[in-house]
């Protein structure tokens, strides 16, 4: 019922030289609402130490302290024995919910697949009554058997009980239906059965014509904790400007206890018909960050501006003429025709040829060569501008498409990585999804953020890069802001390349592809 995913991720790019396995969201990822958490699923098992049951997990990264722990765990700590995936998160991060078909998770007795709720302090997994609303208006469907807290925890009163729910936010894949799990809470363990009923509005949406619909959940005697578990999706182009849509749930009743305040939200994270909305940065922040870039830096737009921001600009290339000309290399510093970078998993071979200026863009063309290898364009900066800090400019068109990998990054001119910094690269999504990514520190520590755009366009991206702060931004919106101390602060070099047949890319889905460069500006 909304639009395309814009979601926080975690480093996938392994590109320059890079020695590790990637860490994949690939279940999705949400923050909470102040900023301070965020909830992912990865069947990686490089996420944390010790996760070897090979199946997708669920976990919560505190983005102060960069600590990521596993929420999905079985009783004693053991390893789920089954899948467990789309997560949600209240908006102060203590509460994840998720649905697993794990049969050993929770704090009793072996149960049955179903929707969990994780409580962050606690570390403790409790199974909850999962309420499916129907598609038909009024409707009350029954909840399946929860599962009781622990029997040493003391009842309260029924007539002192206080119910609310749960704020909640959630990312959405544009062709994916999920179901979201909304916790309803008691304020201690009811001393009775309390049945709870409900609204769910769905025509803030207004995709998909249900309106409001009805039900009812039960919280079992002993329990502080039930859910209703909400179904979204497949996503369609709605949502409103800030890039997200309100579902609204109401708690209209209840046989017990007292609901002082009836009213919770679920915001499911959108970028607005395609266009890119603001991420949360997914990693250490600085304790006091500086207050000079909150906002995203103004565009250059087609001409050339010598001030961007109070930034002089201090190089450029617009492409205007016949050939290419400023001193590019069209391959890695290694080689200096027909390179490839293995190391980073690339699968094409660079070639001059593959390069060309015509109509005022730079053109990296891609495909089949001659002798059956993958043949590709790429342009780098290195043998004649390299700089420290300022304001990046570029406005691109880059194919989405299964088998491509294009990228606009930064390398390390010491010719040592890490360091490196990914304005933008895709690796095989159709959709228009890439990620922007910085390797840092001698373990490749990274951080990203996935964003989508609408693939069958130009569009121009922007990097920030400051002392201990880097931010990029898509159109004029920033989709990742990142503070941290080891943000690069040595000379880096401009690369554009176009890379083909990655592992993780897919089988190249057209024979012929180009990237074309309007413009690459640098700003300080």
């Amino acid at each position: 019922m909304v639009g395309a995913l814009v979601a926080v991720g975690f480093g996938v790019s392994q590109r320059y030289f890079g020695p590790t396995s990637p860490i994949v969201a690939d279940g999705g990822a949400v923050a909470s609402e102040d900023g301070r958490y965020i909830a992912f699923s990865s069947s990686s098992p490089d996420v944390v130490p010790g996760d070897t049951n090979g199946v997708s997990d669920v976990f919560l990264k505190e983005v102060a302290t960069d600590t990521v722990t596993l929420l999905s765990k079985g009783r004693d700590g053991a390893q789920a024995n089954g899948s467990s995936v789309a997560p949600s998160i209240s908006a102060d991060g203590s509460l994840v919910g998720f649905t697993s078909e794990a049969t050993n998770l929770g704090a009793v007795t072996e149960g049955s697949a179903g929707s969990y709720i994780a409580d962050r302090d606690s570390g403790q997994v409790n199974s909850v009554a999962d309420v499916v609303v129907d598609e038909q208006p009024d409707s009350t469907p029954q909840p399946a058997p929860p599962a009781a807290v622990p029997a040493e925890v003391p009842a309260a009163t029924t007539p002192d009980i206080v119910i609310t729910v749960e704020d909640m936010r959630v990312s959405q894949d544009a062709d994916a239906t999920r179901d979201v799990v909304v916790p309803v809470l008691l304020s201690a363990p009811a001393g009775e059965a309390i049945s709870v009923s409900f609204s769910v509005d769905f025509s803030v949406d207004g995709s998909d014509g249900r309106g409001t619909v009805t039900g009812t959940v039960t919280v079992p005697a002993g329990a502080d904790t039930a859910a209703i578990l909400i179904q979204i999706g497949p996503a369609s182009s709605s949502g409103d400007s800030t890039g997200s849509t309100t579902i609204s749930i109401t708690l209209t009743g209840t046989s017990a206890g007292s609901i002082p305040d009836p009213t919770g939200t679920v915001t499911v994270v959108d970028p607005s018909d395609g266009q890119p909305a603001a991420t949360t940065p997914t990693t250490t922040a600085t304790t006091t960050a500086p207050t000079t870039s909150t906002t995203a830096p103004t565009t250059a737009g087609p001409t050339t501006p010598n001030t961007v921001d109070g930034r002089q600009l201090v190089w450029s290339d617009e492409f205007n003429g016949t050939s290419l000309t400023g001193g590019w290399a069209t391959c890695y510093w290694w080689q200096a025709e027909g390179c490839t970078n293995a190391a980073g998993r690339e699968k094409s071979d660079y070639y001059s040829s593959q390069v060309s200026v015509s109509g005022g863009q730079l053109r990296l063309k891609g495909g089949y060569g001659s002798n059956g290898r993958l043949v590709s364009g790429m342009v780098s900066s290195e043998p004649n501008f390299n700089f420290t800090y300022g304001y990046v400019e570029m406005r691109a068109y880059t194919p989405f498409a299964s088998g491509v990998w294009p990228a606009l990054w930064l390398a390390s001119s010491d010719r040592v990585w890490p360091p490196e910094i990914d304005i933008m690269e895709s690796f095989g999504s159709p959709t228009g999804r890439f990620a922007a990514t910085s390797h840092l520190g001698p373990n490749d520590d990274t951080q990203s953020g996935w964003i989508t755009v609408d693939p069958n366009v130009a569009h121009t991206y922007g990097l920030l890069w400051e002392p201990g702060h880097w931010q990029v931004t898509v159109d004029g919106v920033i989709v990742v802001d990142v503070w941290d101390s080891r943000v690069p602060s040595t000379d880096m070099y401009l690369i554009a390349n176009l890379a083909l047949g990655a592992d993780w890319t897919g089988a190249l889905a057209t024979p012929n592809v180009e990237m074309t460069v309007d413009y690459m500006r640098v700003y300080q």
